[in-house]
């Protein structure tokens, strides 16, 4: 039986792709320090409980749906999502491994299957499962 055992957060602008990059150089900046704050003790947990799957939701961004083929729902099922650049000029990062048998125990109920596309932090070799609106 599968427990769940938190949940994370972010605040989403569009300034965040480009900032996250450079935390380094941003974290102590006035407009940033509060946003990067959070990070360390979230960081810190997901060591701690080392998840063995992350549900990521996140916004497409017309990645992989576009205006005219939009669902209002979707859980991703591959094996491995990627990041991509939305014209930001973000760095891509690894890809993600995925976790197809939960996914697809997940669709189960009916929703669409989505390619993935993802961005954010490692998960400590967690498996992702994507649910985009």
């Amino acid at each position: 039986m599968a427990r769940i055992i938190g949940g994370l957060t972010t605040s989403h602008i569009p300034s965040i792709g480009n900032a996250v990059p450079r935390e380094a150089q941003l974290v102590n900046d006035p407009y940033w320090k509060p946003f990067f704050a959070g990070y360390p003790p979230a960081r810190e947990w997901v060591q701690k409980v080392k998840p063995d799957v992350a549900i990521v939701i996140y916004n497409d961004h017309g990645l992989n749906f576009f205006l005219n083929n939009m669902p209002t729902f979707s859980i991703g099922a591959a094996a491995e999502y990627r990041n991509a650049d939305e014209g930001w000029g973000i760095p891509t990062i690894p890809p993600f491994k995925g976790d197809p048998d939960l996914s697809w125990h997940i669709l189960d109920d009916g929703f669409d299957d989505v390619p993935g596309d993802v961005g954010g932090p490692r998960l400590h070799g967690a498996h992702v499962i994507v649910l985009a609106k």
